[in-house]
């Protein structure tokens, strides 16, 4: 299965509305029901991220078991991912590409 451009632009189109929504908060919330005035609304996303990016600042950026195990697939003739996997990995790479 071939992915073309236009579908890969298509979803990063999709998702970059649905990212521009949620930060300005007004996913799924109509003009009509904006407050008035400044306001701050602090969640526990925001305390979330923080931990998140504080446990992923300890993980290693290689994993070298992984690339052992896998070199060893390739090498035995073993490893085939499947065309959706691979599919995938170029989607998430592409949308991970345009967020940096």
């Amino acid at each position: 299965m071939q992915i073309s451009s236009k579908q890969i632009a298509n979803v990063l189109r999709a998702v970059s509305e649905q990212v521009r929504a949620e930060r300005t908060g007004r996913a799924g919330k109509s003009d009509s029901t904006a407050p008035s005035g400044d306001r701050t609304l602090i969640s526990g996303q925001g305390s979330d991220i923080t931990r998140f990016k504080n446990i992923l600042s300890r993980l290693p950026d290689v994993r070298e078991d992984r690339i052992a195990e896998l070199a060893e697939k390739i090498a035995s003739g073993q490893y085939k991912p499947s065309s959706m996997d691979i599919a995938e990995k170029m989607l998430v790479r592409e949308l991970a590409d345009r967020l940096k």
